[in-house]
């Protein structure tokens, strides 16, 4: 009997160990599905479609030098920046205005239609660049974008303003100031219609006024489509230009563009011009435009502190992004 009861007792604890060991196998296989097989793992992963990078803008450390309010550096071929300092941030544009001026005035009225300077000489700042428009002169449309874009003419954007809104509302009497509010309702709708939904404009020039606002990211939509305007381009990249005037006299103008200068220390071949822009709260602007590889490149420096602070900042832009 007692052996028997040892025996017994010693097939129990067989069968105890048995279990135990089947009960640690299977935990062991739990452990071992729960872990990711790294082969399939990189086959997995390598699987999946890679997800598009963000659009980062590339920034000077610290700030541009020289200093800008807003800044960028845009390729018109491939649609992208490859520099952006504030692009969507409100600013001042001082006379870069007048590259809107330009394109409405060439949307309503042809290069040799004929207009007429008037009373609304008197509406400008008695501050303002001119280009030496009097009363009772007659110019051409083209002429005018000369005195408009080469030395900035605010008296020239008068002039155009008011021709064109009193040829689109030829049925009304406008007065002076009803002109320019025309014009000015024309140039916010044309805004909108090249996608600046974040600017205003309340005159022709750029004086400053609270409620005459862009942003360096709209003002490049402006700049990408005046590129596609020949008269604009012709006039924006002329580095002086000699009118007569009808009642005698002439003027000179000079191009406020360095680049575009062949005696300037900036000139450079390859500028496609566009327009300088200079107030109290503006500050020193420049939006330009270059040849590099075969590719256009806008290039904004606003907001600056001094005339050449804007130009060692396109350059230095230019070189760097480009």
């Amino acid at each position: 009997m007692r052996y028997t009861f040892l025996k017994l007792a010693a097939m129990l604890c067989c069968a105890v160990v048995f279990l135990s060991s089947c009960a640690k196998g299977d935990t062991s296989a739990e452990e071992n599905s729960s872990t990711p097989d790294p082969v399939s793992s990189a086959v997995q992963e390598s699987s999946q479609p890679e997800k598009p990078k963000p659009v980062v803008f590339n920034t000077i450390q610290g700030d541009t030098d020289p200093f800008s309010t807003a800044s960028a550096v845009y390729c018109v071929e491939s649609k992208t920046y490859s520099f952006g300092k504030n692009l969507e941030t409100r600013l001042s544009i001082a006379s870069t205005t007048k590259l809107l001026t330009a394109s409405v005035a060439l949307k309503y009225m042809k290069p040799d239609d004929v207009l007429t300077a008037g009373s609304e000489l008197g509406l400008i700042d008695p501050q303002s660049t001119t280009c030496y428009v009097y009363y009772g002169c007659e110019m051409t449309l083209s002429d005018l974008l000369g005195g408009l874009l080469i030395p900035s003419g605010n008296d020239a954007a008068y002039v155009i303003a008011v021709n064109v809104a009193r040829a689109q509302q030829s049925g009304k009497q406008l007065t002076d100031k009803q002109a320019v509010d025309y014009f000015c309702k024309l140039m916010n709708d044309f805004a909108l219609e090249l996608g600046m939904t974040d600017s205003h404009f309340v005159n022709p020039d750029g004086w400053d006024d609270p409620q005459h606002y862009s942003t360096a990211a709209d003002m490049v939509k402006l700049a990408e489509y005046a590129l596609t305007v020949p008269e604009i381009c012709e006039t924006m990249t002329t580095a002086y230009k000699t009118v007569n005037f009808s009642a005698g006299g002439y003027a000179t103008w000079t191009n406020n563009n360095y680049f575009v200068i062949p005696q300037s220390n900036y000139y450079d071949p390859n500028a496609l011009g566009m327009k300088t822009g200079t107030t109290e709260k503006a500050g020193y602007c420049l939006i330009s435009a270059f040849k590099r590889n075969s590719k256009t490149y806008i290039c904004l420096a606003m907001g600056c502190n001094t005339d050449l602070d804007r130009f060692e900042l396109t350059k230095k832009l230019i070189e760097s992004y480009t």
